[in-house]
């Protein structure tokens, strides 16, 4: 079944002693996904060529954190309607068919004058973390989605709250450029810190 919560991977990568046990094969690849840019000129120009600026919620955040140093690999940003689609029905992502539970996906409340193609520059606390190449913009069903992800569609149930009532009613999805790990206040580790 599907769990009842959203992972909050930041969180829970570094806290949960896996850097004592043995590490099998990292989930989807032979390789934990890094999505860091290396060169600083070429970040720029990614930032550069931005046409919107979004300011991340910390929830945003965290899942641009799993993105980029690959606590979500095998994804290599967050996931375009198909991806969505087939991890909501399927809880596979359609790509390459791996096992999902739960959809990664970018939310904005406003998604005017965005188009696909767009690049759009992710900011956590002041910092540039990220660039999101726009593949995909739609509005979701987000009943559906309750339903089909956490079993059930009332509102009482705190994530479907979330999920419906306060979250953004668009979602953008795109390859993730990551500029920068976000920094939080409590302790994080990236999956090849943990992996040690």
């Amino acid at each position: 079944g599907r769990t009842s919560a959203r992972f909050h991977a930041p969180v829970a990568l570094g806290l949960r002693g896996l850097a004592n046990s043995p590490a099998g094969a990292p989930h989807g690849g032979a390789e934990v996904v890094n999505l860091l840019v290396k060169d600083a000129a070429a970040g720029k120009a990614l930032a550069a060529a931005a046409v919107k600026t979004i300011d991340l919620n910390e929830r945003q955040a965290c899942d641009v954190f799993c993105l980029v140093n690959g606590a979500f690999s095998p994804l290599t940003g967050f996931m375009d309607e198909a991806a969505y689609n087939s991890v909501v029905k399927d809880m596979r992502v359609s790509a390459d068919g791996a096992l999902f539970g739960l959809p990664v996906t970018l939310d904005l409340q406003c998604v005017k004058d965005l188009k696909q193609g767009d690049k759009i520059l992710l900011r956590w606390e002041g910092q540039d973390v990220a660039v999101l190449e726009a593949s995909s913009i739609w509005k979701p069903n987000k009943v559906l989605e309750a339903r089909e992800v956490y079993g059930t569609a009332e509102l009482e149930h705190p994530t479907v709250h979330s999920l419906i009532a306060e979250q953004g009613q668009f979602y953008v999805g795109g390859k993730l450029h990551g500029l920068a790990s976000p920094k939080f206040k409590y302790i994080v580790q990236t999956p090849s810190e943990v992996r040690a």
